[in-house]
């Protein structure tokens, strides 16, 4: 089999038969680009529509020719936190996209900014050097009517139909198609998406209809606090099985995982008490694995990697090391890395019974 090497321009292959590197002979792939997971396709938003190129022949696609500067195909909102620092240093985030896991099939947005106002600033050190610079960009203020609005799309990749959904939200400052917000089903009939409304307040699950566009909601929670789906902002904490899924919520006062089925029925809480769980690394059928804290640890801020039942809901501390554990999910096995203050840490590979196979790297004084 091949294994793929994304570097900025280009693209290698690596031949676990014959374990040989050679150059892919299309040009690469760029992180302006999301490939598909079989490497097959990448797509990208360029002068505002959606083009899709043949990483096995080359050949480049316009999927769309009615983008324009602030309705644009594939594009984030351009009053996103971070979009000056990154146009400052050159970098171009790569599209709100997400494949499908056959990769016949991709979902992202349309992104109309017309109606919303602007916002000028002053870019003090531009990266050429050249004096400072006026900026503008579209960007939603407190109190102001019209907001950044996201229409999903569902686009398929062998024939280049792009299917518009029923799907339309606002979207203030970030797509949600991007930290675990955004799911294919595994059957890859339908995208499941978790949005947020503007305040925070209340946090909505959809399922959409791959063939149809049709729309669904599943599962609506509100707060008169703010809402979070992880204890990072911007990331989520929601997975799927074929028939059910896991969704964090702070609704007890702490950060904990409920078991619901498709339709939005709560089947039960999984974890419980004066803790929470920080990250959800993996589900399957039978279990969910998680970082958790405050539960197994005399320090409250050091992560420990578990495992809950979605049966039963038993909970199976996997690690021996109470120190902070920072892992994810790479095949079938976690890389976890492993360190605290007194400790430079190391980091294995442990399977999901959470028996270390493999040391990875033992950390060391730099000096």
């Amino acid at each position: 089999g091949n294994i793929g090497l994304r570097l900025p321009g280009a693209l290698f292959w690596w031949d676990t038969d014959s374990s040989t590197l050679t150059v892919d002979q299309h040009g690469g792939v760029q992180f302006t680009e999301v490939v598909s997971p079989d490497g097959s396709w990448a797509a990208s938003s360029v002068d505002y529509n959606l083009v899709l190129r043949s990483l096995k022949t080359g050949e480049t696609r316009q999927l769309t020719t009615d983008g324009i500067e602030r309705h644009a195909y594939a594009t984030h909102p351009d009053g996103i936190a971070w979009s000056h620092e990154l146009e400052r240093i050159g970098f171009t985030m790569p599209p709100p996209l997400i494949w499908s896991k056959d990769s016949s099939t991709f979902v992202t947005v349309r992104m109309d900014e017309r109606k919303v106002g602007e916002h000028w600033y002053i870019t003090s050190s531009p990266a050429d050097e050249s004096a400072p610079t006026l900026r503008t960009k579209s960007y939603p203020m407190p109190g102001d009517e019209h907001l950044p609005v996201i229409t999903y799309l569902i686009v398929n990749a062998e024939s280049g139909q792009v299917l518009e959904t029923d799907l339309v939200i606002d979207s203030p400052y970030v797509t949600m198609l991007g930290a675990g917000h955004t799911h294919f089903s595994k059957d890859g009939k339908t995208v499941y998406t978790a949005c947020r409304d503007r305040w925070h307040r209340s946090a909505t699950l959809y399922a959409i209809d791959v063939e149809t566009g049709n729309v669904e909601t599943i599962l609506t929670e509100s707060s008169d606090t703010q809402i979070d789906l992880h204890p990072m902002m911007m990331a989520c904490n929601v997975r799927f099985t074929e028939n059910q899924f896991v969704w964090w919520s702070e609704r007890s006062g702490w950060g904990h995982l409920y078991l619901y089925d498709l339709d939005g029925e709560l089947i039960q809480p999984l974890t419980s008490g004066d803790w929470f769980v920080y990250s959800v690394l993996a589900v399957d059928k039978t279990s969910a694995w998680f970082t958790g804290c405050g539960r197994d640890s005399t320090d409250p801020y050091l992560q420990r990697l578990y495992r809950v039942d979605l049966q039963s809901g038993d909970i199976e501390l996997l690690d021996e090391e109470e120190m902070n554990h920072t892992a994810s999910l790479v095949g079938e096995y976690f890389v976890d890395t492993i360190a605290d203050l007194s400790d430079f840490g190391r980091t294995v590979l442990r399977d999901r019974q959470g028996a270390i196979k493999l040391t990875l790297e033992i950390g060391r004084a730099h000096v």
